[in-house]
């Protein structure tokens, strides 16, 4: 039963009757929380890295550079 936008469901509804705004709403939340949550791991990552590197300068340096070229190379 599809019914065009109106005043009591802005995006209309689908052919059962559901609204679709309300679907396209929670779809957004789903998508939305994924997204943050990659770039908080990303963020966490490379904020953890760059205090190791940052601390063991002298010994750790190159192997850092080694780390950062692998992780960009995967991305």
């Amino acid at each position: 039963m599809l019914q065009s936008p109106s005043l009591s469901h802005l995006a209309g509804t689908d052919e059962f009757g559901r609204d679709v705004l309300s679907r396209l709403i929670a779809g957004a939340r789903l998508s939305l929380g994924v997204g943050v949550s990659a770039v908080l791991l990303g963020a966490l990552a490379g904020t953890i890295l760059g205090l190791i590197s940052g601390f063991f300068w002298k010994m750790g340096r190159q192997n850092y550079y080694e780390g950062v070229r692998y992780f960009i190379c995967i991305s």
